[in-house]
């Protein structure tokens, strides 16, 4: 891990982080395993301030940290240290006191609405016809067709639709500045890396309800498209609460809906429900409900879907219950409170843990 760690570094090195975004620098970093964490310096045995992917705050200073389980399988050190980058920008974020953070458990009560989706998808197909457009003028139209639309969506699913901006406005700009760090290391890795993104927000499939995931895609595609139409908006997040969206397109009209949600979107939707729920039935019925009043603290929001008042967590969570703080590991059943995000009233676990 450290000769891994010297041949991120040694990359960093030949990044223009000014280039990236105004003011952006080089912060600290971390890769870890479940036995140990590396750093430029030295190492220490992992703790549990080390989970996921994402910048935290350790020792005094803001850092960015890595998971490499598995050092075989890091053969794109260009792309890993593009990843790295992006988690950089979010100690940056943190540094400039960034504001526009999402709800992520909120985000996790979706619309049961088809035609939420169906505007979603056609949005995201603006975004990449807008992408691929070689044509500035024509590029210009296809993203104010997309931001009108977007702007129905607002207006009809306010709630959603504007977590979802914020997704962009924090992870997407993170995203869009990896990226472009990975378009400086090796220009060939970006383009297929963006074909891929691309393909993502155009494909009819379950990755529609994975709203946070999906803003992703939508926000470091939206960012590259104004970055190439010169569009400008304020770079540096301190005093600004407004989204990427919102700076982009202060002023836009909404456009008129005369369609409905696609068949297939509705039935999609339904078969996702349903193999939702047979996973939670799963998980139940080899484990034990244990009820407390607690509160969601910790967890991996990549990997968490909630179902009515059912929240399942496959890679881990943190819980409180007054003065009591628990981590559990692997996949738990949360039984939330009707329609809150944080509060749970028990869970199910298998008795061994």
């Amino acid at each position: 891990m450290r000769a891994l760690h010297k041949k991120i570094r040694r990359l960093l090195s030949k990044v223009d982080f000014e280039a990236l975004w105004p003011g952006f620098k080089v912060y600290p970093f971390a890769l870890y395993n479940h036995e140990r964490v590396c750093f430029a310096d030295g190492e220490i045995p992992w703790n549990q301030s080390f989970l996921g992917n994402t910048s935290i705050e350790y020792d005094g200073r803001l850092i960015a940290i890595w998971s490499v389980e598995d050092e075989a399988e890091q053969e794109n050190i260009e792309r890993l240290t593009a990843n790295i980058v992006h988690e950089m920008f979010h100690a940056w974020q943190k540094e400039r006191e960034e504001k526009r953070y999402p709800d992520d458990l909120a985000l996790l009560i979706k619309a049961d609405d088809c035609l939420f989706y169906e505007l979603k998808l056609r949005e995201n197909e603006y975004l990449a016809k807008a992408y691929n457009e070689a044509n500035l003028s024509i590029k210009k139209e296809l993203l104010l067709a997309f931001a009108r639309l977007r702007q129905s969506r607002l207006l009809r699913f306010p709630a959603a639709t504007k977590e979802e901006a914020l997704v962009e406005s924090l992870e997407g700009t993170a995203e869009f500045v990896g990226s472009s760090a990975l378009q400086q290391l090796a220009p060939g890795d970006f383009d297929m890396l963006i074909a891929s993104y691309l393909a993502n927000l155009e494909r009819l499939d379950r990755g529609l309800f994975d709203l946070r995931r999906k803003a992703y895609f939508s926000g470091t595609v939206l960012l590259h498209i104004a970055n190439e139409l010169g569009l400008e908006f304020n770079p540096c997040p301190k005093d600004n609460d407004l989204t990427i969206f919102e700076m982009l397109f202060p002023d836009i009209d909404a456009q008129e809906i005369d369609f409905e949600a696609r068949a297939e979107i509705s039935e999609l939707f339904s078969d996702y429900q349903s193999d939702l729920a047979e996973e939670i039935q799963a998980i139940e019925k080899k484990t034990k409900l244990r009820e407390l009043d607690a509160r969601i603290c910790g967890y991996d929001p990549m990997n968490m879907e909630r179902l009515g008042d059912d929240l399942i967590c496959r890679n881990f969570v943190m819980i409180k219950s007054g003065d009591k703080q628990q981590f559990i590991e692997g996949a738990v059943v949360l039984k939330m409170k009707p329609k809150d995000p944080y509060k749970l009233w028990a869970y199910r676990l298998e008795d061994s843990q």
